[in-house]
């Protein structure tokens, strides 16, 4: 939501800018014309990296014990989806990957706890 709204903002900002602007000292008009070009535009990479997956590659070290199980955390920081975060599992094999069912939950901060009771090289893809 955040997204849409810097986009919606950016777009204002030109128009009055580009449109309204010509009469304002100083060069005003097209200066904040540029500034809402520059919002929208930064705001469209972010919701670029929003929209894309990312992929966690894993191996069997880096995993680590909790209990009788194994556990990995990836950091709301690395993935950026925030606390909404969807999760697939997929387990390496020797032609690529396949999915597969573990443990997962999302902490109230976004981090992605993935849980098994075995070790296993692979990867998370989180959307």
């Amino acid at each position: 939501m955040v997204t849409l709204i810097l986009i919606i903002l950016g777009l204002l900002l030109s128009v009055l800018g580009f449109e309204y602007g010509d009469s304002w000292p100083c060069s005003f008009g097209p200066l904040t014309g540029w500034l809402g070009t520059l919002i929208s535009a930064l705001s469209a990479v972010r919701q670029y990296r929003e929209s894309t997956p990312h992929q966690f590659i894993f191996t069997e070290a880096t995993w680590r014990p909790v209990g009788s199980d194994f556990q990995l955390e990836v950091p709301t920081k690395r993935h950026s989806k925030g606390t909404a975060a969807t999760t697939v599992i997929y387990r390496a094999t020797p032609s690529g990957f396949e999915e597969i069912i573990c443990g997962l939950s999302v902490t109230s901060s976004g981090n992605v706890l993935v849980s098994a009771n075995l070790r296993f090289s692979g990867k998370a893809v989180i959307k």
